[in-house]
């Protein structure tokens, strides 16, 4: 026992230190303030992080037999010593503040279990009545059957849920690409449909969350405190207990019991359904759901998921790069033979204009050759005076006429 500014303090100095924070924390309040809101449970007041508080300093028998030596001595006790003497006469104390904390915390539990029960339910559904995972495994087990030959290892019936992450692993001799890179490419081009596994495995990622031991722990703890405070309410709160009038808490603690008992009842019928499917569903794929946890299954296909979809963005970037390529290619081509159609006729023609020069070194045609020939009559008589005689006139027009039809000869022959 020590004395401090003339109270007296019976706690271990350490502890002490700890509750006066502690109390320091709650100063708006009085002692008797914070045990009204006990015995009513006035949650203006309380809150979880008090209540935890509570619970951490509740005094060992030892200690109420010390305090208690001193009742006379109330106004003479030290901070914390007045708390604990205080609490301490409260009846069922620490029953109260678990039933308490249990309520605080009574919502967040129950989403929590209803949302992991639920993912697990909503996977194994899926997995259960899916058409493309089946063909997906099929095409797999086709694939690791040709690859193993036609051997031992190559006439296998069915493979382990865990081969699907093993499949990476598998890759090609330049290291560029794996066996799910060629699956990507073979149900991409071959059987599409069966790609609807990808949208139905993305439930098995929040699935894979659920912690199942975490789970069955907390779903049986829920159990149990509910079973606990309907013991606490039947044998120490119920109309024959010695309570003071302002002493709520049997009916606001009968009010929440029966309001969460409806929802454990639902709850407890959904874990019981979740168990079935799950089991179902593993029992279907050869797995044993004694020994594999929702976690361990539904993060295969998590995984495997992960995997497939990144070789599906890579298998497609490397696809358009491939058509970007064989489209340049086909423009170079396209651009090589533009140029070499216009050499040719470029070459076509500067050869006909060799030839036309050859055949008319004077740079003549034979139209010309006749108009020339017409206008001048160079080539035939030129005696254009009048004789007098019509003999003369007839030999002349013969001669014209004959030349002509020569010349016009010679054009049609060029």
């Amino acid at each position: 026992m020590e004395a401090a500014d003339d109270k007296i303090s019976l706690v271990d100095p350490k502890r002490s230190h700890n509750m006066n924070i502690m109390l320091g924390s709650f100063k708006r309040y009085t002692i008797h303030q914070l045990r009204a809101a006990i015995i009513t449970v006035d949650e203006s007041i309380l809150s979880d992080n008090m209540i935890n508080q509570f619970i951490a300093y509740i005094s060992p028998p030892e200690e109420v037999a010390i305090l208690e030596a001193y009742t006379d001595d109330f106004d003479k006790l030290a901070g914390p010593e007045q708390f604990l003497t205080v609490m301490n006469r409260v009846h069922r104390y620490e029953a109260r503040l678990t039933a308490i904390s249990f309520k605080f915390n009574f919502m967040d539990t129950f989403n929590y279990l209803d949302k992991s029960i639920s993912n697990v339910i909503e996977a194994s559904t899926v997995l259960s009545k899916s058409e493309s995972i089946p063909q997906l495994f099929q095409m797999i087990l086709v694939v690791g059957n040709f690859m193993n030959g036609s051997g031992f290892r190559g006439g296998a019936y069915g493979f382990k849920v865990h081969t699907l992450t093993k499949l990476a692993d598998t890759k090609t001799t330049d290291n560029s690409n794996t066996l799910v890179h060629f699956l990507v490419r073979v149900l991409n081009n071959c059987y599409p449909m069966v790609l609807e596994f990808r949208t139905e495995l993305k439930t098995t990622e929040a699935a894979s969350k659920v912690n199942f031991t975490d789970l069955m722990a907390d779903f049986q703890t829920m159990g149990t405190r509910l079973k606990f405070i309907h013991s606490e309410l039947e044998d120490y709160f119920g109309p024959d207990a010695d309570l003071p009038p302002e002493d709520t808490f049997g009916d606001v603690m009968r009010e929440f019991y029966a309001s969460a008992s409806r929802s454990y009842s639902t709850l407890e019928s959904r874990y019981e359904d979740m168990l079935k499917i799950y089991g179902t569903v593993v029992t279907a794929m050869g797995e044993d759901p004694q020994t594999m946890s929702p976690d361990e299954f539904f993060g295969v296909f998590k995984n495997f998921l992960v995997t497939f979809e990144r070789c599906f963005k890579e298998v497609k970037a490397q696809d358009e790069k491939e058509i970007k390529a064989e489209k340049r290619r086909m423009e170079q081509e396209a651009r090589e033979r533009a140029q070499q159609e216009r050499l040719r006729v470029e070459e076509e023609a500067n050869s006909a204009q060799t030839d036309s020069k050859s055949d008319d070194p004077d740079g003549v045609g034979a139209m010309d050759k006749l108009l020339e020939s017409l206008r001048s009559g160079a080539d035939f008589n030129t005696t254009r005076r009048y004789k007098g005689r019509l003999n003369d006139k007839k030999a002349r027009a013969s001669a014209i006429g004959i030349k002509a039809m020569e010349m016009l000869q010679e054009i049609k022959q060029n």
